[in-house]
């Protein structure tokens, strides 16, 4: 008896240690342990497979599979849009409420992390456009995710597993809303004390220069537009030039810069030569690079957004005013990256991302501008 207590102690020890280091990802950390106490002994192999045959487990696979469906199909940044367009120019206060509010209510439906996941660059942009520290918009955010999380009996995983629970037991199991009163009450209370007291204990730094850099590539979603593919050895890219190779005219693809035997050539001319395992940094939509890489032209490579931009790039945000020389001139027009060496990367207008078809978009007073150079 003692052995198998000190045998589960050392196998929840050893699992803690693998959650809280990260080494290796959450669900194969669990899978080990259930492998783990199958092999022990502590448990049979019956009971080891019993927790796939519970609907408490496939209702949790199928709440994280509906909250990656509306992420990736963009649904979920849809419902985050109002509140860039509505709340923008309001005052803390407002801002705070209204964050906490939306993001408690998508919590009863959506899972906390993808909530989270949601929010975190709708939150970033706002800190942006009202100049204020993100830190004192991202903690009343975050914290709504938690309050509103056990909104419905399906929110979150306890919620689902208690459910289960009494209904295996023969009793009468909770409804889907019968957590809704007390969780609506806590929420309320979560925002009324931030808005009376907690807001004061809010960390007022200012962010700094990569913290800044973080934010607008969150804002504007660059990690889904930024790439780092590699030339193959055999590439029919391999001794064109840029103009020649037309990844701009044909692909839409632009080479923000060029990393070749640990030298980064930034805004490379259209006559600079590619050669074989020189790194390109590609920004363009996703469908065009993924064709590349399946003509065994490029090899894909992850990158890093943040510190593509902090250490070899500069990425601010800049107006159209009233008057501007801009004004009514396309990205290729505006003699941006051929006078300046400055690479447009998004448009922003009244609210709404115009990437998608961004050298046909013609620049109006009021258009946000990301930079990069």
């Amino acid at each position: 008896m003692t052995f198998s207590i000190a045998l589960i102690f050392t196998i929840l020890c050893v699992a803690l240690l693998l959650f809280v280091t990260g080494r290796m990802r959450m669900d194969l950390v669990a899978l080990l342990v259930l492998g783990a106490l199958a092999i022990t002994g502590l448990v049979t192999t019956e009971q080891a497979l019993a927790g796939f045959s519970s609907p408490a487990v496939v209702t949790v696979w199928a709440m994280f599979i509906l909250s990656a469906a509306l992420t990736r199909t963009g649904l979920a940044d849809l419902l985050g849009r109002p509140i860039r367009r509505h709340f923008a120019r309001g005052g803390e206060l407002q801002l705070i409420v209204a964050l906490m509010t939306v993001s408690g209510l998508l919590s009863a439906f959506i899972n906390t992390v993808t909530v989270a996941a949601v929010m975190l660059p709708v939150t970033l942009d706002l800190a942006r456009r009202t100049r204020r520290p993100p830190s004192r918009l991202l903690m009343p955010m975050s914290l709504g995710c938690l309050l509103g999380g056990p909104f419905t009996a399906i929110s979150t995983p306890p919620n689902i597993l208690v459910t289960d629970a009494l209904r295996a037991a023969g009793l009468t199991p909770f409804s889907l809303f019968a957590f809704t009163p007390i969780t609506a009450v806590i929420l309320a209370a979560g925002i009324l004390f931030m808005v009376l007291g907690g807001r004061h204990l809010l960390p007022s730094e200012s962010a700094t220069r990569g913290e800044t850099t973080a934010g607008l590539g969150s804002s504007y979603a660059l990690q889904e537009h930024l790439f780092s593919a590699r030339i193959t050895r055999g590439s029919a890219l391999v001794g064109r030039t840029i103009a020649q190779s037309r990844l701009g005219s044909a692909m839409q693809l632009t080479v923000l810069g060029i990393r070749r035997r640990g030298r980064m050539v930034r805004s490379p001319e259209p006559r600079e030569m590619l050669r074989a395992d020189d790194e390109l940094i590609l920004h363009g939509l996703p469908d065009h690079v993924h064709g590349l890489h399946g003509r065994e032209h490029l090899s894909i490579i992850d990158l890093n957004v943040n510190t593509f931009s902090a250490d070899h790039f500069s990425v601010a945000e800049a107006s159209v005013a009233e008057g501007s020389a801009l004004e009514g001139s396309t990205p290729a027009q505006s003699g941006l990256r051929s006078d300046h060496r400055v690479h447009l990367l998004a448009v922003e207008r009244d609210g709404e991302d115009a990437r998608e078809e961004l050298k046909r978009v013609r620049l109006q007073p009021g258009d946000r501008l990301l930079l990069q150079g």
